[in-house]
């Protein structure tokens, strides 16, 4: 039977949650890139980024960034200041 100890468990919870963060970091880093440099539609966008539908690919930038990405594509292009992170 293997046993697990209670500092192993946090331990590893720990790192996962750090990973789950880290890509996240990295996903959006992304994101904002092609939203800044590129023409590529957002559809076009998340598509690349594999991620499952349009809608979805929306509410995850907007949980990160406060804004939807087209929102977030247009205040750039206005005010490129604005959005210095």
């Amino acid at each position: 039977m293997l046993h697990i100890g209670r500092i192993d468990c946090q331990y590893t919870i720990r790192n996962t949650h750090h990973s789950k963060f880290q890509k996240t970091q990295k996903t959006i880093r992304e994101i904002e890139h092609m939203l800044c440099y590129t023409q590529i539609s957002i559809k076009e966008i998340a598509y690349r980024l594999n991620f499952p539908n349009l809608s979805f690919f929306g509410k995850y930038f907007k949980a990160q960034k406060g804004m939807s990405p087209k929102r977030y594509r247009e205040t750039l292009i206005n005010n490129p200041q604005s959005l210095n992170t």
